[in-house]
């Protein structure tokens, strides 16, 4: 099977997206787009996984733009796509050495 590669973090691979830290660097006024590119590309009952930093930040740090979510924030930029559903969420702990204060939103969402 081929491997469809949107990028270096997120891509397209029998019937699943997974975007790993990537779509967290859109800007929020242009996330809705996105998720409907997303919601497209999947076919019924392929699944998305994503993930963002945990928070209500939004704006440069370090020279990266960055939008975190919470659960809150990801069910009402969902709410619009009505053909995608909200499975599971997870916060875990960033793994780097040095970064276990920072959290992470993970999500798997589903085309019905």
């Amino acid at each position: 099977m081929t491997n469809l590669k949107i990028d270096y973090y997120s891509w397209i691979y029998r019937g699943r997206i997974q975007s790993r830290a990537f779509i967290l660097h859109v800007p929020s006024v242009d996330l809705p787009e996105v998720i409907g590119n997303i919601e497209r590309a999947l076919k019924p009952g392929g699944y998305f996984y994503v993930s963002f930093k945990y928070g209500d930040f939004e704006g440069e740090r370090n020279g990266r733009y960055f939008t975190n979510q919470t659960e809150q924030s990801l069910e009402e930029l969902l709410k619009p796509f009505k053909q995608l559903e909200l499975l599971e969420t997870s916060v875990t702990p960033d793994v780097r050495a040095g970064r276990g204060d920072e959290m992470w939103l993970n999500a798997i969402v589903r085309k019905k």
